[in-house]
Parts: structure tokens; sequence; C-alpha cells
């Protein structure tokens, strides 16, 4: 077979995946409240997860052209440019996500016109070149998967953010996606008592399940981690055995808990080590009841008779 025959067959075969999936989809406007997590599956077509809606969505972007412009893409200020492409100030921006289209080269960024609940959802892409444009979405092939068990969207929303941590539950609902192997991966938490989830959704969608409850042992806090969503992951194969790779972060009304819990306890040996002092003599409490905190493991330990309050040995 000629190079040119493998040129004709190999185009043959994109054009052909790419009708299989628009067949799967309908032409219209997507409904999402908001773009947050973005990944690129096969063809162009683009998944972009709405927490606010508690929905994924599959959008044929038919950006299917090698860009060869340049190796890579460099864009200097470029929260202040999409801000000006969209006729707001930097401030008002929220950039969300970012994804690389590798059938075209070009990225493709989810943001937020505005703050708060009643932001503008948008589509930025930039080509090789460092050139900007927004992303058209009215009458575009797309599908639409929605999620089960979302949190509910109490309190003061925050912007829709990839890596960010608190503000409404809602905003967590999804907080990474992945395509892999005909399945979309979804992490994020749900309504229920165990609620960092894993979600895999067959593309083209199909019915959504409620998801895998998600469970790590914090070491170093002696306890399970069940709120804790899965902030990011990555998916690679061992010896043909697929793996997905996690990170977690640990919700923020938790850390002040333990700051708050350091203070204490730091407080406590002050006073067991300067038993002369004003503060210690207010003190009722026997050196015994006091405890020592260890700052590398983040545990305590009794102090037992240690007549400083230093931890034993």
């Amino acid at each position: 077979m000629t190079s040119k025959r493998r040129l004709c067959a190999s185009l043959a075969l994109l054009l052909a995946g790419a009708t299989a999936h628009a067949g799967e989809m309908t032409k219209g406007t997507p409904d999402w409240k908001s773009v947050g997590p973005l990944a690129f599956g096969p063809d162009g077509l683009l998944f972009v997860g709405d927490t606010q809606g508690g929905a994924i969505f599959a959008v044929d972007t038919g950006d299917r052209a090698l860009d060869s412009a340049s190796d890579s893409i460099a864009v200097a200020g470029l929260n202040e440019k999409i801000a000006a492409t969209l006729g707001i100030e930097p401030r008002e921006l929220m950039i969300n996500d970012l994804a690389v289209n590798p059938a075209s080269g070009r990225a493709y960024l989810s943001v937020s016109r505005g703050r708060g609940p009643g932001a503008a959802p948008v589509l930025v892409r930039v080509d090789r070149s460092g050139k900007l444009e927004v992303v058209a979405v009215e009458n575009i092939p797309f599908s639409k998967a929605t999620l089960t068990n979302v949190p509910a969207a109490t309190g003061s929303a925050a912007p829709v953010a990839k890596k960010g941590m608190g503000g409404s539950p809602r905003s967590q609902a999804i907080t990474d996606l992945a395509y892999v192997d005909g399945r979309v991966y979804v992490a994020g938490l749900s309504n229920e008592e165990f609620s960092s989830r894993l979600v895999s959704i067959p593309f083209p969608f199909a019915a959504v399940n409620g998801g895998t409850s998600v469970e790590i042992f914090h070491g170093a806090h002696g306890r399970l981690e069940t709120k804790s969503p899965v902030r990011t992951f990555a998916a690679y194969t061992i010896k043909g055995e697929p793996y997905l790779m996690a990170a977690y972060t640990v919700p923020r009304n938790f850390m002040r808990l333990r700051r708050r819990e350091h203070m204490e306890r730091h407080r406590s040996i002050v006073l067991a080590r300067a038993p002369g002092t004003p503060a210690a003599r207010r003190s009722s409490r026997p050196l015994r009841a006091h405890r020592c905190w260890d700052k590398l493991a983040m545990t305590s330990h009794d102090c037992a008779s240690s007549a400083t309050g230093s931890p034993p040995g």
C-alpha cells in the first residue's frame, strides 16, 4: 500500500469514528450551568464537567485538523487577554480548567465570566500561535449524562474550581474526569454518608450508576477520610492492566479543626513547662492530663511523668 493510500485509509477511519460519535449526539445548545473540569476523548471529542448542574457533557468540537503553527503555546497575561475578549475585568474572571486537544494541539479552557452562582460558563480556545477565541456552542452535536446523588447546592456557591476547596458542596460534585477506553471516569462528592466517590460512565452515554465510594486511611490523622474527594487523577497501564493514580486534599474545615487542636495542645505544653507562670497557676489541670503534640506525625501522646511536658525518650 502506498503512502497516499495509507493516508486516505487513516483519514477514512478518523472520519468514521467521528461520524459514529456524532450519530449518538443531538444538535443544539448544551444547557450547562457551569463549565469546570475538562478532558478530551478521540477525534476532538471534549468532555465537560458541569458541577452546578451535576452533569457531564460530550461535545463534538469538530477540531480535528492539526495546528502546526508552533511546537508549543505561550501566552503572556492569559487571564487579562481572556477577560478583554469577554469584556470584563480580570478580577471578574475565573479560569477553571485547561485541556489540550490531542487531535489538533489547540488548548481549551473552561472559564466563568463573573463570580458566584450567577457566573456565565464560557469555553475559550487558544491555537498554537497564541490566538484566543470563544468557542461557539450554539447548534453543535452534544450529549449529556446526569449524575445521581449530587450534593445540594446550599450555602454560598463558590466559583467552580478543579483544585479549589470550600464553598458550596455542589462545587465539588465533579473534581476531575478522564476518558479511558470507552468510559468516562468522574471523581467528586455525592450526598451520601461516604461522599467521596468515583463514577464510571460508558460512552456513548448510557445509564449512570451511583458510582463507587472511595475511602482512604490517613495514617497521620489516624482515621478514614470519606469526605475528601479525589482532587485529580491520571490513568496509566502497567503490564496490560489499567490503573488510576489519584491525589487528595484535606477539607478546609478539617484543617481548621486540626489547627485548633494543635493550638490547644501547644498551650497545654507551654503551661506544663512553666508551672510558675501566672497562666499556669490559673490552670487547675494536673500535669498528667496534658498532651504532647508531635508536629511531624500530626498526633499526640500522654506526657506521663515528664516534668517538662516533652515527649518521652
